[in-house]
C-alpha cells in the first residue's frame, strides 16, 4: 500500500519574482522631442546629398565616428544619395565610416550634430 506525502505548508517568504510588477512595454512620454525629431528629419531628407551633391537621398544614421560607437538616435542623421549610401564602391556601408570620412574630408558626427543645432537652435 502507497502512502501520501502530507501537503507542504505555505512558504514564510515570497518566491523571487512574486510581488514584483511584471515588465510592460516602454512608451515614449508625450512631449515635442519626437516632433522636433521627424521635423529635423523631413529638413534633412530634402537637403542634397552631402558626399556628391545628388538630390534623390536616403537618411543615413550615424552611429560611430570611426573609432567608437555613438549613441543611437534621429538627431544625428545625414542625406546621402543612394551610390554614397549603400551602393556605389564608395559608399559608407561598404568602406567603413573611418575611411568615408577621410575620402570625402569631413567627420559624418560633427556635420550631423552642426545639422541638428541649425534645425533646433
Amino acid at each position: 500500500m502507497l502512502r501520501r506525502s502530507p501537503l507542504k505548508a505555505k512558504r514564510d517568504t515570497p518566491r523571487r519574482n512574486e510581488g514584483r510588477v511584471t515588465h510592460e512595454r516602454m512608451r515614449r512620454k508625450p512631449s515635442d522631442k519626437g516632433a522636433a525629431e521627424r521635423k529635423h528629419m523631413d529638413r534633412v531628407a530634402a537637403m542634397p546629398c552631402c558626399g556628391c551633391g545628388a538630390r534623390d537621398v536616403h537618411v543615413h544614421h550615424v552611429i560611430s565616428d570611426g573609432y567608437k560607437r555613438l549613441t543611437r538616435d534621429h538627431r544625428l542623421i545625414l542625406p546621402l544619395c543612394a551610390m554614397c549610401h549603400t551602393d556605389g564602391q564608395s559608399a559608407v556601408h561598404k568602406i567603413g565610416t573611418r575611411l568615408w570620412n577621410a575620402k570625402f574630408g569631413f567627420e559624418q558626427h560633427v556635420l550631423a550634430d552642426q545639422l541638428w543645432r541649425e534645425s533646433n537652435g
